[in-house]
């Protein structure tokens, strides 16, 4: 059992939900089309992206009262900037 919250989703609509061969994303196929979900870690807290034709389109953040080794691409953060 890991020491890190969960964080997860729910899908509505969901025609089929695959999983990644790491584990860290989920394919949500979706009427409005397939939506990647990433669960990853950053130094001091947990991030669901939520991408969907190349762009991000949510991202959740919590954070924690204390250090953890990241997870997180950097390239998931660039990709969110571009979207600003």
């Amino acid at each position: 059992m890991s020491d890190v919250p969960f964080i997860g989703i729910a899908t509505v609509n969901a025609t089929k939900v695959t999983q990644d061969a790491t584990g860290d994303s989920v394919t949500v196929h979706a009427p409005s089309g397939p939506m990647r979900v990433i669960s990853c870690l950053s130094q001091e807290g947990s991030h669901l992206f939520v991408r969907q034709d190349g762009r991000i389109v949510s991202h959740l953040y919590y954070g924690f009262d204390y250090e953890v080794e990241p997870t997180c691409p950097d390239e998931l953060f660039e990709v969110e900037s571009r979207n600003e």
